[in-house]
């Protein structure tokens, strides 16, 4: 495993940079106005630590429960649902082992628009 820390980088400083490459790109293509991202990131943790593959996968299992629960704001909710109860369906654990590093966390369902 690797000892050093994992880059940082914010989504708002993302898009920020996102928005003004849009504006600098010179075919001046027609593009909306909202920054997302890509549905197929598990979003979660680097471990600083190795762990079994059963140890990693219940890690995963429980940081998706605790953001499942978590009172996340989301900008429109489905009839009767609320914003816990419709992210909880749609959050998938997810482990990724690659280059000497693990991640856990979770994918969050195609339905869910990620935006800044």
């Amino acid at each position: 495993m690797s000892d050093k820390r994992a880059l940082s980088i914010s989504v708002k400083a993302l898009s920020a940079a996102v928005a003004r490459a849009v504006a600098a790109e010179k075919n001046q293509a027609a593009f909306g106005d909202t920054f997302t991202i890509d549905h197929n990131i598990i979003m979660g943790r680097i471990l600083r630590e190795a762990l079994a593959l059963a140890q990693a996968e219940a890690a995963a299992e429980s940081i998706s429960n605790h953001v499942a629960g978590a009172q996340v704001s989301l900008a429109a909710v489905g009839p009767g649902g609320s914003p816990a109860s419709l992210l909880a369906s749609h959050l998938e654990p997810a482990v990724l082992a690659t280059h000497g590093r693990i991640i856990c966390g979770f994918i969050i369902d195609r339905q869910i628009v990620l935006t800044e």
